[in-house]
């Protein structure tokens, strides 16, 4: 299971692939079809097949279970009633909702963790630039985390900057 999710990692073709595709390897992918994902990113082959299996895995029980766990966090539990309805959006098949939903409660989250309040402008720049240095200090060969990756993936996917020109089918424009 761990060496599909490594080579993927070593691969820059296919983790290339994969933030083109707008995936990356999260840890809660793990056992819910995330193999058939990879092969059918490297091989360019029945994509949309292993997509539907993966993103079917997460039913509103599972989907409940990720709830309950981020909650332990106290900054996650501060905006539980907006994470859960970002969370019950997603289950619904109401995606582009459920992920403005979750990605602004996360952008606080990640400030509320990471930069104190002071005076003077905190955009999300600074805030990503703090968090983004202590995800950094998670890597290790001995962890399954992949901070340095997934860095890369927020900032090519979810957290880089707005180009109105983009085309409408990126992940952001």
């Amino acid at each position: 299971m761990f060496k599909t999710l490594y080579q993927t990692m070593a691969d820059e073709r296919v983790l290339a692939a994969m933030f083109d595709k707008h995936w990356f390897r999260f840890n809660e992918l793990i056992g819910a079809g995330f193999d058939d994902l990879q092969r059918a990113i490297k091989n360019d082959f029945n994509l949309e097949a292993a997509e539907a299996n993966l993103i079917t895995a997460f039913d509103q029980a599972r989907l409940n279970h990720l709830l309950d766990r981020w909650c332990r966090n106290p900054h996650c539990e501060e905006r539980r009633e907006l994470l859960t309805e970002g969370v019950n959006l997603l289950s619904e098949g109401r995606f582009i909702p459920s992920i403005k939903t979750l990605m602004t409660e996360i952008e606080g989250i990640l400030r509320d963790r990471h930069v104190p309040r002071s005076s003077g402008c905190q955009g999300m720049d600074k805030v990503l630039s703090i968090a983004f240095e202590n995800i950094a200090k998670t890597a290790g060969a001995d962890t399954i985390y992949i901070p340095t990756q997934f860095v890369d993936y927020l900032n090519a996917s979810i957290c880089g900057h707005f180009y109105p020109n983009q085309p409408a089918t990126g992940a952001r424009r």
